[in-house]
């Protein structure tokens, strides 16, 4: 994250936060007292933050991300659409999160940084500066300008966002795990390789709600099989199987070969069908970046 600051400024904002945040004796200094009940936030000058949050969101080329995946969000009823770089860091997250308002969320090395918020009414939105993944600076558009805000008046919870810094983190673990897990980004695949003897090998294919998927797998003498996580842990071996998506998520097909053989090629072939998308979905609604930000 870029902070453009002058020594004095950013000496002087520094000591005032400390006081905020409790290096001071309030108890001597009531007006830092007051600080301390309204906000920091709304005390830190905008050009300290905002204008390097809009140049970060609307100046990082790799913000858009490599490819996405699409991920369920059940407990707040809500579709993240996860795009990644070209390294499979994390960079950003879309979703509605149950809401009537759009939600973005900016990562860098694996830590939100800043997040944007549009609502229906164009003309409403708000920025939230992190760091350490915890909000430190709030603004809110009003009359054609960005205004800090206190930060008593956040658009998500802190829970949401732990959610997110979670989930998030996770799904780079699994996508930087490429020794182990190897993504399938074609609507169709055909995977010729060979297992080893005691070896298994693993294929993720990502999935929207309602797309539906088929697979079949080949191999001399019929001794290779895949399972699937969808059967939610059961070990049932498939030479062909079909399936039409529940929710959004990550489908993991594991290949092995219960007769232990030396050497076993084979073909798998994945093809889907992907469903309409729905005019809310997250990456088809995201935030009016064009107007605002």
């Amino acid at each position: 994250m870029l902070i453009r600051t002058i020594p004095f400024q950013f000496a002087a904002w520094s000591f005032l936060t400390l006081c905020v945040c409790g290096a001071c004796d309030t108890d001597s200094n009531p007006e830092i007292a007051d600080l301390q009940t309204d906000g920091a936030a709304a005390y830190i000058p905008s050009e300290l933050w905002i204008d390097d949050a809009l140049d970060y969101i609307q100046n990082k080329p790799d913000l858009e991300g490599f490819y996405t995946l699409h991920i369920n969000l059940p407990l707040y009823n809500a579709e993240l659409a996860m795009r990644f770089d070209e390294k499979q860091n994390v960079k950003r997250v879309d979703s509605d999160l149950g809401t009537s308002g759009n939600h973005t969320f900016y990562y860098d090395q694996s830590r939100v940084v800043f997040s944007a918020h549009q609502y229906p009414d164009a003309a409403n939105a708000q920025l939230v500066a992190y760091a350490n993944s915890q909000p430190y600076a709030s603004a809110e558009w009003s009359d054609n300008s960005w205004k800090s805000t206190s930060l008593t008046d956040l658009p998500i919870s802190g829970a949401i966002l732990s959610d997110l810094d979670k989930l998030a983190n996770q799904q780079q673990k699994l996508e930087q795990a490429s020794e182990k897990y190897i993504r399938i980004g074609k609507q169709s695949a055909e995977i010729k390789a060979t297992l080893t003897k005691g070896s298994k090998q693993y294929y993720t294919y990502n999935l929207r709600t309602g797309d539906q998927i088929s697979a079949r797998i080949e191999s001399e003498g019929d001794h290779v099989f895949f399972s699937v996580s969808t059967d939610n842990g059961a070990q049932i071996d498939y030479r062909e199987w079909t399936y039409k998506a529940k929710a959004s998520g990550d489908v993991i097909f594991t290949v092995s070969s219960p007769l232990g053989l030396s050497s076993a090629s084979f073909k798998l072939e994945i093809t889907s069908a992907q469903n309409n998308r729905s005019p809310n979905s997250a990456e088809d609604q995201q935030v009016a970046e064009a107007s605002l930000f």
